[in-house]
């Protein structure tokens, strides 16, 4: 949900099946673009789960923009 509730288009979820029979589907994939982002908190609001949280803390500071293409992994390690 929040994917459609994002005004900017940053967000990109790619859908598989689930390997657990309590669930329908699993993300494969979850990009957040960080240099789209506008930091309103639409997808924070519509995340069912409270996976997504906007903080005070971030980081600006980058040499790339790949850098600031978030994935599961990167997500997952912080």
């Amino acid at each position: 949900m929040c994917q459609t509730a994002c005004p900017a288009e940053c967000i990109y979820i790619q859908a598989g099946p689930s390997p657990w029979p309590d669930r329908d589907k699993v993300p494969v994939r979850f990009d957040i673009d960080l240099l789209k982002c506008i930091y309103c908190g639409m997808c924070e609001e519509a995340c069912p789960c409270d996976a997504i949280e906007l903080t005070p803390t971030y980081n600006v500071v980058c040499t790339s923009r790949a850098e600031k293409v978030y994935d599961l992994t990167k997500l997952l390690n912080r």
